[in-house]
């Protein structure tokens, strides 16, 4: 959103894998040459559209052809040249270095992490979830949900495990993946993104956040 009245304005990174041009309405709308000439998007997304309009589109930013490195890169601030996670280093944990998120608290923001992760550092598994090296909490963040390894992201029903088997969601270091019957990730994810803006409205009206919501 727009500031007003002297005051930073609330971020949301919204950061989707394997997203193509012409997927989403409002790149459809921009790049219609390149999307193959269809007659409309593959996906109708009016909300994104309206949210991008009064924002910002970044049509053109891919660090790397991967989703680890590529997000490593925006998070660091750094090209594939420079960043500690580069090619298919999937799982390999974030440099513990300057970054978007810690930026963003050092300016006055809360900062939450939700969905996808995949730069935690190691793929063991640890139900505590604080032994993990690049964890988000560890990396800026304030509050984090969501998938921490990256293979999890290829499944979309975690409890069930319908596609590629039972996964594991985390809610800070605690796993909770127990209580998510017939959850799939893209509501789930979504629910918690709306559940934290509606919290810190509530409880840190005045207090601006950042928001990288990865699907």
């Amino acid at each position: 959103p727009v500031s007003t009245e002297g005051k930073k304005p609330n971020v949301i990174f919204i950061l989707l894998d394997d997203l193509g041009v012409g997927d989403v309405g409002v790149f459809f709308q921009n790049q219609r040459k390149a999307a193959n000439n269809r007659n409309e998007p593959f996906t109708i997304t009016p909300y994104l559209d309206e949210m991008a309009q009064k924002g910002a589109m970044l049509e053109q930013y891919c660090a790397a052809p991967v989703c680890a490195p590529s997000r490593a890169s925006l998070l660091l601030g750094q090209s594939q040249g420079h960043a500690n996670v580069r090619d298919n280093q999937f799982d390999k944990a974030l440099a513990d270095n300057y970054n978007l998120a810690n930026v963003m608290q050092t300016a006055g923001y809360a900062t939450s992490a939700i969905g996808k992760w995949g730069l935690q550092g190691t793929k063991f598994f640890d139900l505590n979830g604080d032994k993990w090296p690049g964890h988000p909490l560890k990396r800026g963040f304030d509050h984090y949900y969501g998938y921490i390894r990256h293979s999890d992201g290829h499944e979309h029903y975690p409890k069930e495990g319908t596609y590629k088997g039972p996964k594991e969601v985390y809610d800070g270091y605690n796993e909770v993946s127990k209580d998510l019957d017939k959850c799939y990730t893209g509501d789930l994810f979504t629910a918690a993104a709306k559940k934290y803006i509606i919290n810190h409205q509530k409880q840190e009206a005045n207090k601006p956040f950042f928001m990288f919501l990865a699907y």
